[in-house]
């Protein structure tokens, strides 16, 4: 991208964004490249078993003043917590900037097989509507499923693959969990979500019931798919929404339980997008998409960068006509 072109609309109203992985630093970079704009700030967490990838791209993160690695990282353990640890030192780095080098509002946060659906600008503009309020995904139905997650203490157990590797996984215990602190209503969100910064400022230094809510969560399942919406849901939450809905601009995900088609393949309930997939995430209107991989089938990151290429130059080139046409 041309980053003259960037608009003034763009200019004062930078993005941060926080960014976990753990493999494929090629297709980490595809993202970065893609949703890179000199104003916006950037967090990466490398998975701490990642060694080579972190070396990757720690060097390519060296090139630029406004991307960076998380100062704390974490070994990652699916649906444990750790996972929502990740996040939240991405997070609180991106809260410790000081508001006079970057004073994004809101913070987005991906993972490395996300890909962007809407150029900067269109992401600016969305960001706009949303009246410094946090958008987080979520439900107060189905509670059975966040319910079973926490009713029980989990724990981190070590066991060894098929192919003789010492892996880590989380297990359920015969030993209940007290309720949550503070009589918080369990409700379940989405992982990725859209976030004020005066809300994460709040949650990470502020707010003891937030605090509560983490310790407690220490022993859950999955416990980023809880912490988020039942903080938002107070009455005391900065930029609380007030309403829960399931719906969320900022991510397109295609699951198995609905009757979407997938063209690629399914993993965890989600598709891994083929080819056939990209007409439907962009009639989507969703900033981001979840999930690609690229080694499986680079064509619909190919397909999705074209278009937003094309996109942008619209953008610039309905920019200019208007400038020319003023004077």
């Amino acid at each position: 991208m041309d980053f003259k072109h960037i608009t003034k609309e763009e200019r004062d109203f930078p993005i941060a964004y926080s960014i976990l992985a753990h493999q494929n630093a090629h297709q980490l970079m595809l993202l970065l490249s893609a949703i890179y704009a000199p104003q916006n700030v950037y967090c990466i967490h490398i998975d701490l078993k990642s060694t080579s990838m972190f070396e990757a791209v720690k060097e390519t993160a060296s090139c630029f003043s406004n991307v960076f690695l998380a100062t704390k990282r974490e070994d990652v353990v699916y649906a444990g917590f750790s996972r929502l640890q990740a996040d939240i030192n991405c997070m609180e780095d991106l809260v410790n900037i000081p508001v006079g080098l970057n004073n994004w509002t809101y913070l987005i946060n991906l993972c490395g097989q996300d890909y962007p659906l809407q150029t900067n600008l269109d992401i600016v503009k969305k960001l706009k509507m949303f009246g410094d309020r946090n958008w987080i995904g979520g439900t107060d139905k189905f509670i059975w499923a966040i319910a079973q997650r926490t009713k029980w203490v989990h724990k981190v157990e070590n066991y060894t693959n098929e192919d003789g590797k010492q892996e880590r996984r989380m297990i359920q215990t015969k030993e209940l969990k007290s309720p949550p602190p503070f009589n918080m209503t369990l409700l379940k969100n989405l992982a990725y979500n859209v976030y004020t910064r005066r809300f994460l400022r709040w949650v990470i230094f502020e707010s003891e019931k937030a605090k509560a809510l983490l310790e407690w969560s220490r022993d859950t399942l999955t416990p980023d798919e809880h912490y988020w919406l039942m903080l938002d849901a107070l009455e005391e939450a900065p930029g609380r929404r007030g309403r829960i809905s399931w719906s969320s601009p900022a991510r397109y995900i295609s699951w198995k339980s609905s009757i979407d088609h997938c063209s690629g393949y399914w993993n965890h309930y989600s598709c891994v997008f083929g080819a056939g997939d990209v007409p439907k995430m962009i009639d989507s209107g969703k900033m981001f998409a979840n999930k690609f991989d690229v080694s499986y089938d680079s064509l619909p990151v190919t397909c999705l960068s074209r278009w937003l290429r094309e996109k942008r130059d619209n953008q610039i080139f309905s920019r200019n006509i208007r400038v020319a046409s003023s004077h």
